[in-house]
Parts: structure tokens; C-alpha cells; sequence
């Protein structure tokens, strides 16, 4: 009998995307013998990409769901929203606009299933990873110093490369508790889910994607510096001062 996945895709204008996101995803997981929940959480756009979505919803009904937040929180908020939201056996959310084949999401499905962790995470930097796109050059740079500065800060683990990346797997109850405890609508929230992880020992796996880079993408730690630092801060008193 096929099992139940629940996948979110977090959006803010993307209009551009979205209508192939969705196609993609049902045709992907259909072929794979799973029963998808989609469920598209928008972060307050102002452009198409609601109507879109609901158009398609006439076309896959109540596969497809869409949470309309209103106004404009945060991909953590986005995120914790369609996570709450869920019922699937599994749950998983991506990026929207393609970066990583969907499936490489069959890689973490597996981990999970076979119960050798809670979560599992698409990391762009380990040995058997692939940048197909990589970020132009300026942005590749801040992204490593900025990588570099987060695990000296926050004192993570080696074992931990990319707690960022956008592509995650999770088992169902664990991901429902998880959203409960956060709190980061931010660009940090992963971060916030890593630590959450560790202080509840749910194990935390990282696994290997074919990654491209999104050059239409909506996150931006320049135009959203001073929220990082308070959230970075937030998270070093609450788990590493403490010694969670």
C-alpha cells in the first residue's frame, strides 16, 4: 500500500516557478508509487503566484494544499507553517525553481524509512555532492565565509556541512514537534531546527545532492543582516552558552 508524503515547498513571488514546481512534483512522486500531499506555504506574495496555485488546485483538489500567510514573515515561518500543517507518514520541503532533482528527495525517503535518522538533510558539500550551477562568484564567497563564521560561532559539529540547504526530509511526528518548538521565521530557522534536533536526540544525517544555483532567488543575508545577527545571537544564548 502506498505510503503518504508530505512535501512543502516555501514561497515568496514565484509566480515564475511555481506552476512547474507543482507539476514536477506530482508527476515525479505519482511515478514512485507514493500518495503526495503538496503543500505550497506562501509567505505574503504580491505577485501571481496564489492564483496560480489555486488554478492548479481545480486540476489535483485536495493533494494540493495552499496556506496564505497574509503578510511576509520569513522562509522559517513559511516553512514551520507547512510542517504544522501536515499529515504525511513523511514530510520533506524544498526550494522552489528546481535547484535539486527531486530524486535525490528518494535518498532521505530511504534514510528515514529505515529508520537510521529522524531527519535527513541534502548537504552540497560532501564528497559525492554536485554543483551543476554554482552561485556567481561574490556570492559564493560570502556564502563560505559566512558558513565558516556560523560553525565557529555557534561550535558546530565537523559531522554538520550544510545545515542550510534547502532540502530536508523528515519522519512525520518529528517534524510536527519540531515546527511546534521553533521560533526563527528567518533566514536561520535550519539552524534553529538542527540544535532542536540535538536537544531532543533525533538524529540528524546529512546526505549528498546534484545542486544548482537558483541566480532568481529571494533569500538575501545582505538585506537581511540585521534580523541574521539577532537570530544568531538568539541561538548561541539559548544552545551554546548553555551547553545544549
Amino acid at each position: 500500500m502506498a505510503e503518504r508524503l508530505s512535501l512543502i515547498i516555501p514561497v515568496l513571488n514565484e509566480e515564475a516557478k511555481i506552476e512547474r514546481d507543482v507539476r514536477s512534483a506530482f508527476s515525479f512522486f505519482n511515478s514512485q508509487d507514493w500518495l503526495l500531499e503538496l503543500i505550497v506555504s506562501d509567505d505574503g506574495s504580491t505577485d501571481g503566484t496564489q492564483q496560480i496555485v489555486r488554478q492548479l488546485q481545480r486540476e489535483f483538489g485536495q493533494d494540493l494544499k495552499l496556506l496564505d500567510s497574509q503578510q511576509h514573515y520569513g522562509k522559517g515561518h513559511a516553512v514551520r507553517q507547512g510542517l504544522l500543517a501536515s499529515s504525511g507518514k513523511i514530510v520533506a520541503f524544498m526550494d522552489s525553481g528546481g535547484t535539486a532533482p527531486l530524486s535525490y528527495l528518494l535518498t532521505g525517503l530511504d534514510l528515514i524509512k529505515k529508520q537510521e535518522c529522524e531527519i535527513a538533510a541534502g548537504s552540497r558539500f560532501l564528497p559525492n555532492s554536485r554543483i551543476t550551477l554554482p552561485m556567481p562568484f561574490k556570492r559564493r564567497l560570502f556564502s563560505f565565509l559566512f558558513r565558516k563564521w556560523v560553525h565557529f560561532y555557534l561550535k558546530l559539529p565537523e559531522t554538520i556541512r550544510d545545515p542550510q540547504c534547502g532540502f530536508k526530509v523528515f519522519a512525520g511526528p518529528v517534524a510536527r514537534q519540531l515546527a511546534e518548538q521553533a521560533t526563527i521565521d528567518g533566514f536561520l530557522f535550519d539552524l534553529e531546527f538542527y540544535f532542536l534536533a540535538r536537544q531532543n536526540k533525533w538524529r540528524w544525517l546529512e546526505f549528498p545532492i546534484e545542486w544548482r544555483c537558483d541566480r532568481d532567488s529571494r533569500l538575501s543575508v545582505g538585506r537581511e543582516v540585521f534580523s541574521v545577527l539577532r537570530d544568531l545571537k538568539t541561538l548561541r544564548r539559548r544552545f551554546v552558552s548553555r551547553g545544549e
